[in-house]
């Protein structure tokens, strides 16, 4: 009977144990924030920016969208505007597309 109990006992903090591991890992994979937004530098001395799913790039923007050139940003201020704009459709759920006259809007 004794061992019974025992074996139950450890049973029950082996389970608690696992469970606490993988809350932990939860928390931590919460706390990471799910899109982040980088400015670059290009080679052709203008700026672009990415965006980072967990670390990984799933958006390289080295130019500017919506518009018929290969033409770099001039500034960083002009990359992270419109950086911030397709972050916030992407965390929105919304189309990420950029069209010339959201461009207009904040002064590219």
């Amino acid at each position: 009977m004794r061992l019974k109990r025992i074996k139950k006992e450890i049973l029950q903090i082996s389970t608690l144990f696992i469970l606490s591991i993988i809350l932990i890992g939860y928390i931590v994979d919460i706390s990471t924030p799910m899109y982040h937004l980088e400015i670059i530098k290009t080679e052709e001395n203008g700026y672009g920016y990415r965006i980072l799913h967990k670390n990984k790039v799933i958006i390289y923007q080295p130019y500017i969208p919506a518009i018929n050139e290969k033409k770099t940003f001039s500034s960083e201020k002009a990359a992270l505007s419109v950086g911030q704009l397709v972050l916030r459709k992407l965390r929105e759920g919304e189309n990420i597309s950029i069209t010339t006259e959201e461009l207009h809007k904040i002064g590219i």
